[in-house]
């Protein structure tokens, strides 16, 4: 004879075993959600260590392939130094005076040792170490106002001359009057020949600096065309056709 409590017992026993297997389940649901995020999220890092990487090394060849090349020389200051543009004792200088009624006459000094150069009204200036605008300005303020009113000066250098040579119409030594760069000298120069390296112009400084230039380049970027300081050559090499 079976007893009647035991249908009873089976449904709870099913009812425990049921609701175990739930839990489980529910357990390994929650396990694989976060497994699942937690790889995502690795995966979005790894990729943004990646595009940090490629940027960075995008950044620095941008940076390399824009900045005129080395040849060699120091690189302190190697692209550009305003103190190759700067007066030094023994440079003869022209000064002249205007928008005065009665303007001193115009002054050729050749700055002296020590680098004072006198002027009109006993007026004393230091000119070595300057550029000819500084020095423009430190005249004025030594006229201005104890003299007068306004004044406006001009300093021009003479006998500064910078080269351009090799594969240029007319290659020759050029009087420096003021700011230019190496485009502007080659085309004051006459241009090209039709045998120029236009990938390749060499820029020497005075002080033994060499660096190469790539016309194209210079052309459409404006930071790549060098500024051309007094006693700088140029020498625009023949290509290889």
């Amino acid at each position: 004879m079976i007893p009647t409590l035991r249908p009873s017992l089976d449904r709870k026993s099913l009812a425990h075993t049921a609701t175990a297997t739930n839990i489980t389940f529910m357990t390994l649901n929650r396990i694989i959600r976060c497994s699942v995020w937690s790889l995502l999220l690795c995966t979005l890092a790894l990729l943004a260590g990646c595009q940090t990487s490629s940027t960075s090394s995008s950044g620095q060849h941008a940076l390399s392939t824009n900045t005129p090349s080395l040849i060699s020389g120091s690189t302190t200051n190697a692209v550009t130094d305003p103190s190759f543009s700067k007066l030094h004792v023994g440079d003869l200088i022209m000064i002249s005076f205007s928008d005065i009624e009665r303007p001193p006459l115009k002054q050729e000094v050749n700055i002296p040792d020590g680098g004072m150069i006198t002027l009109p009204f006993n007026i004393h200036v230091k000119a070595d170490g300057k550029t000819t605008t500084q020095l423009e300005k430190d005249i004025r303020d030594a006229y201005v106002p104890s003299l007068f009113v306004n004044l406006t000066v001009t300093v021009k250098a003479d006998q500064r001359y910078y080269y351009v040579d090799g594969e240029v119409r007319q290659p020759k030594a050029w009087p420096y009057f003021g700011e230019t760069t190496v485009l502007r000298a080659i085309a004051n120069a006459g241009g090209f020949t039709d045998f120029a390296n236009k990938k390749n112009i060499e820029l020497r400084r005075q002080n033994g600096q060499r660096f190469s230039i790539n016309y194209n380049k210079a052309l459409n970027d404006p930071k790549l065309d060098l500024p051309i300081y007094p006693n700088d050559h140029i020498i625009v090499k023949k290509g290889v056709f």
